[in-house]
């Protein structure tokens, strides 16, 4: 099961090799200086913030290329997170010397960031993803700031490879430390970015996953509020249904559940409510799988969107 904070994933798309030769033939110093395809970039800087150079991903690949690395992103994406839809269309990130990801969050974008790696890594330094640690989003409780802790690193740091996937909960606040040495774009870091995010139930063999969605929130819904207060995030749930279209166990296969208040026994009592609640539906009229990407929110309200 995948807990909250984040996953990295090598040599995640078979791919990659075509992706980066494209970036090598757009970016070379003996392309055509009238190709229109050299100008697609947009200078993003935001004082304090950003700075890189973006441009949509769709608008750089070959259309056959970048939907065959949507496809895989999804498809892992639906197995580990339980989330079946991009966020938005994904962007191709570059950051040459200096620029960087100052920290933020992206939680209104989708349940899951990631950022797929297409830098030679051994062309620029820096460019490690940076995500906050629980002893810094939780500074004070967890005696974080005591002497004997001082030494301690407050971020998650993921060195940017190709072909390496990150995925993480876009809720924690999270950066790319600024980069130091190149000055061409082809020698930069440079990434497919966006986020992901829950639509409904992710069925195998002949499931409606409209129907099972139903299913799930009328089950959720039984559950009583007090059993969810004090926790908030997202549940993916897989469920094997027999031949009677009844549940045979429940599986969780990811939790971003986090606890936000100091109700007793959360972020668990929750997980173990929802898992128990999504187990005991019926979900189709035959054998099968689905999985239940279930949010719960502050209004201690689960459910699959």
């Amino acid at each position: 099961m995948h807990h909250g904070r984040h996953v990295t994933v090598d040599a995640f798309f078979e791919g990659a090799r075509a992706m980066r030769r494209e970036i090598d033939v757009r970016l070379a110093d003996r392309a055509s200086p009238f190709d229109a395809k050299r100008f697609v970039w947009e200078s993003w800087h935001v004082d304090g913030q950003f700075s890189q150079l973006r441009t949509p991903a769709r608008a750089f690949f070959p259309a056959q290329l970048i939907a065959a690395f949507e496809a895989r992103l999804l498809r892992w994406a639906g197995a580990a997170y339980g989330v079946s839809r991009l966020g938005g269309p994904p962007w191709l990130s570059v950051l040459t010397d200096g620029g960087f990801q100052s920290l933020h969050r992206d939680g209104p974008n989708g349940q899951i960031a990631f950022t797929f790696g297409l830098g030679k890594s051994r062309r620029f330094r820096g460019g490690e993803t940076l995500i906050a640690k629980d002893e810094l989003l939780d500074y004070f409780r967890t005696g974080s700031h005591r002497e004997d802790q001082a030494h301690m690193p407050l971020f998650d740091e993921i060195a940017p490879r190709e072909n390496r996937l990150i995925a993480f909960d876009s809720r924690i606040p999270h950066a790319v430390r600024a980069v130091e040495g190149p000055r061409h774009a082809r020698d930069a870091r440079i990434a497919v970015q966006g986020w992901l995010e829950a639509a409904g139930c992710i069925v195998e063999g002949e499931l409606d996953s409209l129907s099972a969605t139903r299913a799930v929130n009328a089950a959720l819904r039984a559950i009583p509020p007090a059993m969810l207060a004090g926790a908030e995030g997202l549940v993916a749930v897989r469920v094997p249904l027999g031949t009677d279209g009844r549940a045979r166990g429940a599986e969780v296969r990811a939790s971003t559940l986090a606890r936000t208040s100091d109700s007793p026994g959360q972020p668990g009592r929750a997980l173990a409510a929802i898992a128990a609640a999504v187990g005991k539906a019926r979900l189709g009229d035959g054998p099968g799988r689905v999985t239940a990407p279930v949010l719960l929110d502050a209004r201690r309200r689960a459910r699959v969107p």
